[in-house]
């Protein structure tokens, strides 16, 4: 009996957290390209991710046919553990070439009766091919436009080609004094060049310039080992190590235009002005907060660029600001960035209230004029506190002696109220019931089949590690880093601005060069792997990272 008498409530307290957590656990199914924007001679790398799904559940690749080759498909399933909480994904990896040029749609695919939501994906003309075709390999360095205004974003690709499949490739850093550098995405691909494959390892940064002048882009360095005994894209076994540089790139950067006046300047692609409330602004009431939620949505420009929202004072209203949230999104198309700025209203009164306009006035680098975004005035009602069809008492004198003047209003519970506590009382019992009469068995905690586990791939590190077998190491390392993270990890320099350590960023660079240099290097797995360790414990004890520099001073 006693045993009844705990179990109830922990019952209980079970059925309370699932009803919360629930939507939390939804299967979802995402579509993520490696880029929006490819040329006809590309081939696009496709992630399709089911989270949360039946592992016999797989979407129908066909529907791509029509705008695609499907060259390869990979599957592979991922399970990691969050906030004690076993997930597990099933990856499909696609290559796909594009069948023509324009805008092609990646259909909503469906899987474990889920849709995923359709992608847009650019097809251009194949580029002019680069001058050093000849070689096994070369870097190209673009940038897409000559000129720019002040802290207006430059998005410079680095594409390293190769005639040849490579066992470790790594590009070097852009170093400036009068620019902000952000790395905005990379990707792995094939291309054909003059019939020929090439593999493409490509990296877009997006660059801010700061002053006005030439903003000089030095020459970017690189480093790629080869994989030996072949003369084609499928040889395996590690080979030379091939180093080149880029050319340099000059970019006008015009001055702030005079018409900006003492507006904030503001640069961007596009800018929109978007709000919200937590209550239908038409049925606010006196004494009663609502949330007014207005978000500016940038895109080109960083986070920190964006101002804050000025509401004004509101006739009638008490207003208290809460603490802007800014987050940002990063493609091959460069930044986007959003700030939301949260404003609690009180009506001191009833009746209609007009909120004055919010706008921002900002500059459209496609079309080389100012704009402003703006929301409308809105007009509010607010009434005195009561539930229509209600008793209500009002006391016209205050219980106290103060003479405040005080109204006290009195309600009866909603009747909606009084029928959901019922429901959910017996809701409650039924599950307490079924838990106490039913038999149970204790079930088994299932792992996906195949999914390598963090411990696996930790051990085969430090088994490298001890052999000295360094482009073996990079390669574990970076299996190690995909499922740690989640993510894809293609290079060391992702490796180490995931980490966020400067220690472990620079042992990193040690291994590199051990790998890629013939001079000599003080690489030490046994500074790298303690370090590492560490990021394992204190994601095992729930422990979170800091988070990054928005300006780092390292790898961009």
């Amino acid at each position: 009996m006693n045993t009844h008498k705990h179990l109830l409530p922990r019952t209980l307290v079970a059925v309370f957290l699932l009803c919360l957590a629930s939507p939390l656990w939804a299967a979802s199914l995402t579509v993520e390209p490696g880029r929006n924007s490819i040329a006809i001679t590309d081939q696009l790398n496709v992630n399709v991710t089911l989270k949360d799904g039946n592992t016999n559940d797989e979407p129908n690749f066909a529907v791509l046919r029509d705008d695609f080759d499907i060259l390869n498909i990979n599957r592979r399933v991922q399970s990691i553990s969050v906030n004690g909480r076993s997930e597990s994904s099933i990856i499909w990896q696609l290559a796909l070439a594009p069948k023509r040029r324009g805008d092609i749609i990646i259909p909503s695919l469906e899987a474990a009766g889920i849709l995923s939501e359709p992608v847009t994906i650019t097809v251009t003309n194949a580029p002019d091919s680069p001058a050093d075709t000849d070689a096994e390999t070369f870097l190209q360095v673009t940038a897409d436009k000559n000129s720019a205004y002040v802290q207006e974003q430059v998005l410079v690709s680095a594409k390293l080609y190769s005639k040849y499949n490579w066992t470790g490739r790594e590009l070097g850093n852009f170093e400036l004094d009068n620019a902000l550098v952000e790395a905005v995405s990379e990707d792995e691909y094939v291309t054909t060049i003059n019939g020929t494959e090439h593999l493409v390892y490509e990296v877009v940064f997006a660059f801010y310039p700061q002053k006005s002048g030439t903003l000089h882009i030095p020459p970017l360095q690189y480093a790629a080992q080869l994989r030996s005994g072949g003369r084609s894209l499928m040889s395996f076994s590690s080979g030379p190590v091939r180093r080149g540089r880029s050319q340099p790139i000059d970019i006008k950067v015009k001055p702030i235009p005079a018409a900006s006046g003492a507006d904030t300047w503001l640069p961007a692609q596009d800018i929109k002005l978007t709000q919200h409330f937590s209550h239908d602004p038409e049925t606010l009431v006196a004494g009663e907060p609502v949330t007014r939620r207005v978000t500016i949505e940038a895109k080109g420009l960083l986070p920190t660029q964006l101002p804050p929202i000025e509401f004004g004072d509101i006739e009638g209203f008490s207003s208290y600001k809460d603490k802007a949230q800014t987050d940002q999104q990063r493609s091959d198309t460069g930044v986007s960035s959003t700030r939301t700025e949260t404003l609690a209203l009180v009506p001191n009164a009833a009746g209609r209230t007009t909120l004055p306009p919010v706008e921002l006035r900002w500059f459209n680098t496609q079309t080389g004029e100012f704009e402003t975004a703006t929301l409308p005035a809105l007009e509010v009602n607010a009434t005195l506190p009561s539930t229509p069809g209600k008793a209500v008492n009002v006391a016209q004198e205050p219980e106290t002696s103060g003479g405040s003047g005080k109204v006290t209003v009195v309600h009866r519970a909603p009747m909606w109220l009084i029928i959901t506590q019922a429901v959910t009382g017996l809701l409650l019992l039924i599950v307490a019931s079924l838990y106490f009469f039913v038999p149970k068995k204790r079930k088994s905690k299932t792992v996906p089949a195949g999914a390598p586990s963090d411990k696996a791939l930790w051990k085969q590190v430090k088994r490298s590690a001890a052999d000295q077998h360094w482009p073996q190491l990079r390669q574990d390392l970076l299996q190690w880093a995909s499922v740690h993270w989640n993510t894809s990890v293609k290079g060391l320099d992702q490796l180490a601005r995931l980490a966020q350590n400067p220690e472990i960023a620079e042992q990193l660079h040690e291994l590199d060069k051990a790998n890629y240099s013939a001079q000599n290097h003080s690489f030490d797995p046994g500074k790298l792997l303690p370090a590492l360790q560490k990021l394992r414990v204190d994601k095992r004890d729930g422990k979170t990272q800091p988070l990054a520099p928005l300006y780092p001073t390292g790898n961009p």
